[in-house]
């Protein structure tokens, strides 16, 4: 996958004999499959643009018939690809928030300016999303992602501030 681009869903297994392909949606926007006229598959390194003949849900699931794919044994063929997109097709957020592939990766500083290590993984609870910074040591610092701690996230600068913390 190159570094620009972005999975928003994964093949997960098929759906009938007609060739459809039943997709895992990675993203928080489904209803972006029911929008998308072509999708890029990444499988084993490489990438394939397809078009989208038919879209439906299933469950927690999509569907998708792929132009090309006129059976089972083609859509089995497709299992385990990523559906990925380019950065300039993501949905826009609203101001402050961010999205996981954005925030891992961020170098963290106190408000002194001191370094602290680096965003790491983001646990998502439900509540609030918490913030798992690698500081080094053999312990993780675990960052609450709330407004009064994370003082500064700079994505273009690759830097958070967060207060409290060490």
């Amino acid at each position: 996958m190159a570094k620009s681009d972005i999975a928003v869903g994964k093949v997960v297994g098929t759906y009938g004999r007609r060739g459809m392909v039943k997709v895992f949606p990675l993203t928080d926007f489904p209803d972006r499959f029911f929008r998308m006229e072509k999708v890029t598959l990444e499988q084993h390194g490489r990438q394939r643009a397809y078009t989208v003949a038919e879209v439906r849900r299933h469950r927690r699931h999509v569907l998708l018939r792929l132009e090309g794919i006129a059976d089972m044994t083609g859509a089995e063929a497709l299992k385990g690809a990523l559906i990925v997109i380019g950065r300039e097709e993501l949905t826009p957020l609203p101001e402050g928030s961010y999205y996981i592939f954005d925030i891992v990766g961020l170098k963290v500083f106190t408000p002194e300016g001191e370094y602290i290590g680096v965003v790491e993984d983001v646990i998502q609870t439900g509540a609030n999303d918490v913030y798992v910074v690698d500081k080094g040591e053999k312990v993780l610092l675990l960052v609450p992602a709330l407004k009064d701690v994370v003082r500064e996230v700079d994505i273009k600068g690759g830097r958070m501030v967060v207060a409290g913390c060490k």
